[in-house]
């Protein structure tokens, strides 16, 4: 246990999130399995959940950048086509095809056309983005300790500590005893969570999409 433990945080230190999640999930095991009585499960399940959000940091980082990208992409495309509308005008101009006027007003509506066409795409993309392409997170309070899933169903015990009913019962299955304290505990102690549960049908209800995907 302990030296998966250690190996988790190596790896996270070296910015190895995959390979310290995996560490860390397998301390988590041993030690919530172990029969013997340890005070160790809190500290662990700390690290799991450390090394949950360094991955999805990652990944976050990877979206947004992927994200701003594109809209550079699309807005040097207008830009360009821009361009050659002007380039195109001026030509004209020059060849006597249309008058010095005309080419101005011309060039004056391309301008406008262009301009309407970039706000609408930055109007788009912070429509899609309410939170203007900052990092996405769930909060530590709508986490299982077991899973380390949101929770849907939780239920707390008589220590106060939340978990999901279905998680933790099947736990109580195999171990009549709290998952990260180690005390006694049966499914009779359990009572349901009325206002974590309420918390989370909300959070999950205004970041539906990518929240399945933490």
């Amino acid at each position: 246990m302990k030296a998966f433990f250690y190996l988790a945080q190596a790896q996270l230190s070296v910015n190895h999130p995959n390979e310290a999640l995996s560490s860390a999930l397998m301390a988590y095991e041993l030690c919530t399995t172990s029969a013997q009585q340890t005070s160790n499960a809190a500290t662990i399940s700390a690290l799991v959940l450390k090394c949950k959000k360094a991955k999805w940091d990652i990944r976050e980082r990877e979206r947004i950048r992927r994200r701003a990208d594109l809209l550079s992409d699309l807005e040097a495309m207008l830009e360009t086509k821009f361009k050659k509308d002007t380039d195109d005008i001026e030509a004209r101009m020059e060849s006597g095809s249309v008058s010095r006027m005309q080419g101005q007003e011309e060039r004056a509506e391309r301008k406008q056309e262009f301009e309407t066409k970039r706000d609408d795409l930055r109007t788009a993309f912070a429509i899609s983005d309410p939170e203007h392409h900052q990092k996405r997170e769930v909060p530590d309070y709508l986490i299982d300790g077991i899973t380390f899933e949101l929770l849907v169903d939780p239920v707390v015990t008589k220590n106060g500590r939340s978990y999901e009913r279905a998680t933790l019962i099947e736990h109580l299955k195999r171990s009549a005893t709290d998952p990260l304290t180690r005390e006694t505990l049966t499914i009779d102690d359990l009572r349901p969570n009325m206002a974590l549960k309420e918390a989370c049908a909300e959070f999950m209800e205004q970041n539906s999409g990518w929240v399945y995907e933490w």
